[in-house]
């Protein structure tokens, strides 16, 4: 199966109300991406800037939306 086929089944099943069983937490995307990376990098990220308190309205913000791909919206189209 193509990329693509994969992304155009989620998308209509998420039109038929079939959620995708996805990492959507914070927490589930967080852990996947400290697994990714290499410790530096990780602890680069992980350590926001400053206070973090932007880092902690980011997270927070986060777990109040849902992710919705934007499929067969033209490049040239701004949205």
């Amino acid at each position: 199966m193509a990329y693509g086929d994969y992304q155009l089944e989620i998308y209509f099943q998420g039109l038929s109300g079939v959620l995708p069983t996805l990492p959507m937490s914070f927490a589930e995307l967080e852990a996947k991406a400290q697994a990714a990376m290499p410790p530096s990098i990780w602890s680069y990220v992980a350590g926001g800037s400053g206070d973090e308190r932007t880092q902690r309205y980011n997270a927070t913000a986060f777990e109040n939306w849902g992710l919705m791909p934007r499929m067969f919206v033209g490049a040239a189209r701004d949205i």
